[in-house]
């Protein structure tokens, strides 16, 4: 949970929603506007660190996500600046995506290599990244790869994929892609809260090792209790590009945010999301970052609540 995640740190919850999300259970939440920056009078004054998570990772309107990732961390600066006077480190959740997937040839991407986005999504957490570089509080850039864990939709549509048993394979290439879960991420966080080693730096996040979707399933399989066996549906890439096609038409016609998104099928098409973690491992004194028991963990909050 968040408190044990925290050790010693009292924690607030800044939150849009006017009903405190479940997971924030034990927290004091107080509802801010993304929109407004007096919002937040009253809000910050006793704040020393702020960890920014919010984001908008799905809509079919490419306009909304520059509006949520990257103008809603212009306003929350703005805030800082004019009530948040105690605030000494802004800790950023951006994302594996503001760089883009492995080119072609190369086993991974680091801090170092060029950002080449290939969604809206991404795009927008670069240009919020750029918008965050030129605030005169110290801050911190952390890239996440593929979060999953309890409350994740996007981690159980793929535990869903695992007990069905059939995965698709768009252009003959399995995604392979660095993970880490939100019970083994959440501990780090406290680690890099007030640390200058890590002020004005860029960290990607993640597990050692990164994991074949296949094999990931086939390990969800085997925690279901599921013969550990997986059919491969190969699709053309043809059938990404239409699939995009087709969502930009539900769009123009039932509007709202689907499931799917013409920028999700972008980023799946990809295939090999792997991002070094090791600069963050030095930071922060760690000999290894690996999954332990998150995933059953979370197999199994799924299937308590029916989901699954």
């Amino acid at each position: 949970s968040a408190p044990e995640a925290a050790g010693s740190l009292e924690l607030v919850a800044l939150s849009r929603q006017s009903r405190p999300a479940d997971f924030l259970q034990g927290i004091p939440c107080r509802r801010i506007d993304f929109d407004d920056p007096g919002s937040f009078r009253g809000t910050l004054e006793d704040l020393d660190a702020v960890v920014h998570l919010a984001g908008l990772a799905r809509s079919s309107d490419p306009r909304a996500f520059y509006r949520a990732n990257r103008d809603g961390l212009a306003v929350l600066l703005e805030a800082l600046a004019r009530h948040g006077p105690g605030v000494r480190h802004l800790l950023f959740a951006s994302s594996q995506t503001a760089v883009g997937p492995v080119p072609e040839g190369q086993e991974a991407t680091d801090e170092g290599s060029p950002c080449r986005p290939i969604s809206h999504y991404g795009a927008s957490k670069l240009a919020a990244e750029q918008v965050l570089r030129q605030a005169p509080l110290p801050w911190t850039i952390l890239r996440l790869p593929a979060v999953w864990g309890r409350y994740d939709p996007d981690g159980l549509n793929i535990l869903k994929t695992a007990r069905g048993g059939l995965l698709p394979v768009i252009g003959g290439r399995e995604a392979v892609l660095s993970y880490i879960f939100a019970q083994d991420l959440a501990p780090l966080l406290p680690r890099m809260i007030l640390n200058e080693r890590l002020y004005r730096g860029v960290f990607n996040a993640g597990y050692d090792r990164p994991v074949r979707l296949g094999e990931y399933c086939l390990a969800v399989r085997r925690l279901l209790g599921l013969p550990p066996r997986l059919r491969t549906l190969p699709l053309p890439r043809w059938t990404g590009y239409l699939a995009m096609a087709g969502l930009a038409v539900v769009r123009r016609l039932a509007g709202g945010n689907p499931a799917a998104t013409a920028d999700k099928v972008r980023e799946f098409m990809a295939g090999r999301w792997v991002q070094s973690n090791l600069r963050l491992k030095e930071a922060l004194g760690l000999d290894e970052l690996a999954e332990r028991g998150a995933l059953a963990d979370t197999v199994v909050w799924f299937r308590g609540q029916g989901l699954l």
